[in-house]
């Protein structure tokens, strides 16, 4: 198994660590509509409500794994001497701030 493939450490699980909040949410509120919903007579109707809620939830929880993925492959790339997040342009204006 590549370096890619491993698991996530946790630095890079408490960086993508926000979006379950969204996600919480939206399977909160597909729960409540499947157990309290008033059901239409139309099938169809019920299953392009439910498919409006969970669609999201696919959508970020790929762009989630994905997400995870890119900071953990820039964490590794990245030099000691530079934050993540920050690029190499950041790193200079901050060291020619320091010496005035």
């Amino acid at each position: 198994m590549s370096d890619s493939d491993a698991r996530f450490d946790r630095r890079t699980v408490l960086d993508i660590l926000v979006n379950v909040a969204p996600v919480g949410i939206l399977l909160f509120f597909t729960v409540l509509f499947l157990v309290y919903g008033s059901y239409p007579s139309d099938p169809v109707v019920t299953v392009v409500q439910v498919a409006l809620i969970l669609v999201p939830v696919v959508v970020v929880l790929l762009i989630t794994y994905y997400a995870a993925k890119a900071v953990r492959r820039d964490e590794r790339a990245g030099g000691a001497e530079i934050p993540p997040g920050y690029s190499r342009a950041d790193a200079e204006l901050s060291s020619a701030d320091d010496d005035d």
